[in-house]
């Protein structure tokens, strides 16, 4: 039994609390960066991460703090990501403290320009999040993209 109560009590703070909004959830973060990301809003997407975040794309450029992520998001919205649209796939949540998650997100890009400006194939991912919990709500601390291989 008292193995299990660590475990339980991480289930358990995981959970919204009665009455809480979803968004209250580390995992809102993935569906408010997906939302974010469809309507190219990068003032939404800048809101995502906490001040002094770091967030390394898939392509390996590091942006620090939100402002040079903002940005950074803004440019690519403006070029390459403009027509693109992203799906989650996948999430996977881990409560490391009450107030620290780290989440696996699966996601799928299509409508990717080149840099001719051609339409790129759709590719795929794995972000890792590492959220915190802040006065205004669960905040990306740092976020790291890796490009995968399509599924089979």
């Amino acid at each position: 039994m008292r193995r299990t109560l660590p475990a339980a009590l991480a289930l358990v703070l995981a959970l919204p609390l009665p009455g809480a909004a979803e968004d209250d959830r580390p995992q809102a973060l993935v569906d408010r960066f997906v939302r974010a990301w469809n309507a190219h809003d990068a003032d939404a997407l800048g809101e995502l991460f906490s001040d002094e975040a770091d967030f390394v794309n898939a392509e390996g450029q590091w942006s620090q703090g939100r402002p040079w992520i903002r940005a950074q998001l803004e440019r690519a919205h403006a070029t390459r990501f403009k027509g693109t649209t992203l799906v989650e796939t996948n999430t996977r949540l881990r409560m490391v403290r009450d107030n620290v998650a780290v989440l696996h997100f699966q996601w799928e890009l299509s409508g990717e320009l080149d840099a001719a400006g051609k339409p790129s194939p759709t590719r795929h991912g794995i972000m890792q999040i590492v959220a915190v919990q802040e006065v205004k709500g669960w905040r990306i601390l740092s976020a790291q993209d890796t490009k995968v291989p399509p599924p089979v």
